[in-house]
C-alpha cells in the first residue's frame, strides 16, 4: 500500500488494525493514535500519528502541514510596514490560530522579535480586505504569554509562505477581480520573485464565511493549495501555526472605493495601465487564453436574466451596418456574449481580441480589463442614473497608459425603460415597501438623475439599476437620447488616433528617461591677473544613449566657499567654462543632468 493510501484511510479502519499498514507486511505493532489523527509509517524505523484527512480540507495533500504536536511551540515575531496607499501590512514569524476562540495568536516569549510598530496593540490596525472603509475584515487577534503555551494541546504547522486574506463578495465577478485577485497578485509578487515556484509552494487562507462560489478557481492561478479558515477549523483542540505568514494586501491596484462613509468614487493612485496589463496577462496566461491578432471584433455583453436590453439585436445589427474598421484589419465583426450563459474564459478570450465592447453597467464589465490598446468601451446607463454616480469602469480605461476609449450612453427617454417593481428587493423591486413609498420611488423616475452614491444597496439606485432599456440606434428627433451609433462612430476614430499617435507611441518610455549620474567630473581654477577662470568637464551618463532623449542639458550649480548665495547655469554641452572673481581660490560644483526635464541624480565635485 502507497503512503497516500495509507493516509487516506478510515479512522476506524486504523484503531481496529493490529499490524503495520506498510506493503511490507512486517509485524510491528499499529500505533493508537488519538481521535482525528492517522497513522503514516515513514520507514522502518519511525512512525507516526498524523492529523486527519479530509478529502475537502487539505485537497488531499499532506504536504500542506507538518506532524500534529505540542512540543516546540515557537514564539512568535513580526516585521510590518505602515503607508497612506496600502495601510498597516505584516510578516509574521509562527502566527498561530487558536480554533476554539477563532482567533488568531501572537505567542509572546523571549525571544520574540517585534519590528515595525511600537506595540502589539498596534496590530488591531490590520486589515484583510483591499476594500477601503469596510469594518468587517479588522483581524482579531489576541497574545499569549509564552510560558503558558502548555494550553496547547495539538498544533498543525503550515510549511511555506502564506498569505491570509478575506473576500468581500466572491460571488461578483467584478470585486472578486478588483478587490481580491488583483491585490493578492501584486501583494505576492513582492515576496515571490518567481511566480511559477510559488504555485507550488504558496498556502492562501481566506478568513471570510462566504462559500467557495463560482469564481473558486480564479484564486488557484496563484496556487492549487487555497483553502477557508473555517474548513480547517473542525477541532476545537487544534491549533495551527503559519510559520511564514504575509497579512495585509499591497492595494497599490485598488482604484475604485464603495462609499463606505463618503460618496463611492475614484481612489487617487500611481496604478498605472501598463500594470493593469502585466496582470492581465498573467490570468490569460493562466487560463490558457491566446491572443488573436489578425482582427479584432466587436462584442455585445449581453444580460439574459435582468438589466436587459430591449431591442438588443437590433442594436447588433445597427452596429455591423457602420461598416468600421480599426488599424489595417477588416471591418469589426459584432458578437454576443454573456457570462450568465458562458464561460468566463470564453469571454475573456472574445475582449481580448475586441476593437468593441458595449454592454450595460455591471460587474462583468470588469473583464474589460483583458482590452487591447486603443479599443472602445461604450457602458449603457439605464434611465434615470447619471454615469458619474457609479464611474468604477470609466476609472479603470482612464488609468494612464491602459489607452482604452471609455464612453457613456444614458436613457434620456422614459418610454424607453421598462421598470420591475414586483423584483425581488435585491434586484430593484419595491414590494417589501408600503403602496405609498412604492409609488414615490416610481414618480422619482422623472425627477433628477441619480447622481452621488454611497454604499450600498439603496432602494434608488437598484430599482434605476435593474430597469430593462431600449438603445438608441437611429436618428427620431422625437427622442432625447443621443444615437449610440454615433457614440460609437467617433469613438472608434479616437481609438485610431490614439494608436497612431507619437504620445502613445512613446508611452512605455515616458517613465523610463532617468539618466543616471554624470561620469568622471572634474574640474580646476586658474588663477589669471584679474580674474580666475573656472573650468570643469564631465562625460554623459551612461545610459543615455538608450533614453532616446529629445533634449539633453546640464544644470551645474556653484558656490564660492564661504558665501551663502548659488549660481546655477544650463549647457548642452559636457564642458563648462566661466570667469569668476580675482579672489576665488575654493568652489563647490554640483552637475546635474536633464533628459527631457528627467534628473540624474547630482553630482558633486570640489574646484581648487
Amino acid at each position: 500500500m502507497t503512503k497516500n493510501a495509507a493516509f487516506h484511510l478510515t479512522v476506524a479502519a486504523i484503531l481496529t488494525s493490529t499490524w503495520s499498514l506498510d506493503s511490507s507486511h512486517s509485524k510491528t505493532p499499529t500505533p493508537v493514535c488519538s481521535k482525528g489523527l492517522f497513522y503514516e509509517k515513514q520507514n522502518s524505523a519511525q512512525a507516526k500519528c498524523y492529523m486527519s484527512s479530509r478529502s475537502d480540507r487539505f485537497n488531499g495533500d499532506s504536504q500542506y502541514y507538518k506532524l500534529c504536536s505540542k512540543e516546540n511551540v515557537a514564539p512568535t515575531s513580526v516585521w510590518c510596514h505602515d503607508s497612506v496607499e496600502s495601510g498597516l501590512r505584516c510578516h509574521f514569524h509562527n502566527l498561530y490560530y487558536d480554533s476554539r476562540h477563532g482567533e488568531f495568536v501572537f505567542v509572546l516569549g523571549a525571544d520574540s522579535l517585534i519590528s515595525g510598530i511600537d506595540n502589539l496593540r498596534m496590530l488591531e490596525k490590520l486589515y484583510l480586505s483591499s476594500v477601503n472603509g469596510h469594518n468587517a475584515f479588522q483581524i482579531r487577534l489576541s497574545v499569549l504569554p509564552g510560558k503558558h503555551v502548555n494550553i496547547i494541546n495539538c498544533v498543525v504547522k503550515f510549511e511555506g509562505k502564506t498569505l491570509i486574506s478575506g473576500r468581500f463578495k466572491p460571488d461578483n465577478i467584478h470585486h472578486v477581480f478588483h478587490d481580491d485577485l488583483l491585490p493578492s497578485y501584486f501583494t505576492i509578487r513582492e515576496f515571490c520573485a518567481d511566480m511559477d515556484v510559488c504555485k507550488e509552494t504558496l498556502n492562501i487562507i481566506f478568513t471570510d464565511e462566504h462559500e467557495r462560489g463560482a469564481y473558486w478557481d480564479l484564486y488557484q492561478m496563484f496556487t492549487r493549495k487555497v483553502m477557508k479558515l473555517q474548513d480547517l477549523s473542525v477541532d476545537e483542540n487544534e491549533w495551527y501555526c503559519f510559520q511564514d505568514t504575509y497579512i495585509g494586501l499591497n492595494k497599490m491596484s485598488v482604484w475604485y472605493q464603495y462609499g463606505f462613509g463618503v460618496l463611492q468614487g475614484p481612489v487617487k493612485k500611481q496604478f498605472q495601465g501598463a500594470h493593469l496589463r502585466q496582470f492581465a496577462n498573467f490570468v490569460r496566461d493562466q487560463l490558457g487564453v491566446k491572443m488573436q491578432f489578425e482582427k479584432q471584433s466587436g462584442v455585445l455583453l449581453s444580460r439574459k436574466l435582468n438589466r436587459k436590453i430591449i431591442n438588443e439585436k437590433e442594436l447588433v445589427d445597427a452596429i455591423q451596418g457602420l461598416r468600421l474598421s480599426v488599424k489595417d484589419y477588416e471591418e469589426i465583426a459584432m458578437k454576443t456574449v454573456t457570462l450568465e450563459e458562458g464561460n468566463l474564459k470564453d469571454v475573456i478570450s472574445a475582449f481580448s481580441e475586441a476593437a468593441l465592447i458595449v454592454g450595460v453597467h455591471g460587474s462583468a464589465l470588469i473583464v474589460g480589463m483583458f482590452l487591447p490598446p486603443g479599443s472602445v468601451m461604450v457602458e449603457l446607463w439605464p434611465y434615470g442614473i447619471d454615469p458619474s454616480a457609479a464611474p468604477v469602469f470609466k476609472t479603470m480605461c482612464e488609468l494612464d497608459g491602459f489607452d482604452v476609449i471609455y464612453i457613456p450612453w444614458t436613457n434620456e427617454d422614459f418610454q424607453n425603460t421598462v421598470y420591475h417593481p414586483s423584483y425581488p428587493s435585491y434586484y430593484g423591486g419595491l414590494s417589501h415597501l408600503p403602496k405609498e413609498e412604492q409609488d414615490k420611488v416610481v414618480k422619482s423616475l422623472n425627477a433628477d438623475k441619480l447622481t452621488g452614491l454611497e454604499c450600498c444597496d439603496g432602494t434608488e439606485w437598484l430599482f434605476r439599476i435593474y430597469q430593462d432599456t431600449r438603445v438608441n440606434v437611429g436618428n427620431d428627433a422625437n427622442l432625447k437620447s443621443i444615437s449610440v451609433l454615433k457614440l460609437i462612430s467617433d469613438g472608434v476614430k479616437r481609438g485610431k488616433v490614439l494608436l497612431s499617435s507619437r504620445a502613445y507611441r512613446d508611452r512605455y518610455l515616458k517613465d523610463s528617461k532617468y539618466p543616471g549620474e554624470v561620469r568622471m567630473l572634474r574640474c580646476n581654477l586658474e588663477r589669471e591677473e584679474t580674474s580666475t577662470k573656472l573650468y570643469a568637464k564631465w562625460i554623459d551618463p551612461w545610459n543615455v544613449e538608450y533614453l532616446e532623449c529629445e533634449e539633453l542639458n546640464f544644470e551645474v550649480v556653484m558656490q564660492s566657499r564661504g558665501r551663502e548665495e548659488f549660481k546655477k547655469y544650463r549647457t548642452h554641452e559636457g564642458t563648462f567654462l566661466k570667469k569668476l572673481a580675482f579672489n576665488v581660490d575654493k568652489l563647490d560644483l554640483w552637475v546635474t543632468c536633464l533628459c527631457d526635464g528627467f534628473e540624474s541624480p547630482t553630482s558633486y565635485t570640489a574646484c581648487l
